[in-house]
């Protein structure tokens, strides 16, 4: 049984952070989700941060040489089996409720076809700050164009659905 949500992750020498975002995923309260990592080819041991995690949703995949961003995303993406595509960059993480406020909102509203948001900027001397609000914005399931381009956000804010 395909899961309801594919959370795609392109990771690329973030061995410092990318242990932070997939224990956000994980821990998040909606559980019917896959996670699908790709790894753009790291050098700094990234994808042994990656295998320390044991959980049968996680699926790695790792290039031997870097590609890209786009190529790790999209390679992720034609992996994924989910009903809902969530993006993580690797240096990012997801706050608790995350997946589980965008699924019932797509749920009770399927003329919308993406809901996307502001973002927190953290770092290891400041606390996160605002970037844009953190309030949903909406993407009607009408419009192919044009959406992504109107509006500030993070790609790690994105939650859409493919209704395959």
């Amino acid at each position: 049984m395909s899961p309801r949500v594919s959370v795609v992750m392109p990771a690329y020498n973030h061995r410092r952070f990318v242990g932070q975002a997939i224990a956000s995923v994980l821990d998040q309260s909606f559980r019917d989700f896959e996670l699908l990592v790709v790894d753009d080819g790291s050098t700094d041991g990234t994808p042994n941060v990656i295998r320390q995690f044991q959980d049968v949703r996680l699926m790695l995949e790792v290039f031997p040489a870097n590609r890209g961003a786009v190529v790790a995303e999209n390679t992720a993406i034609r992996s994924s089996r989910g009903e809902y595509i969530a993006i993580l960059n690797s240096d990012d993480y997801f706050l608790p409720g995350k997946l589980e406020t965008q699924v019932n909102f797509l749920d009770a509203n399927p003329a919308v076809a993406a809901v996307f948001s502001g973002s927190l900027a953290a770092s290891t001397n400041a606390a996160p700050r605002s970037r844009g609000s953190l309030n949903s914005r909406l993407a009607p399931a009408s419009s192919s164009r044009g959406w992504s381009g109107s509006a500030s956000f993070s790609s790690s804010a994105i939650f859409f659905a493919i209704r395959r």
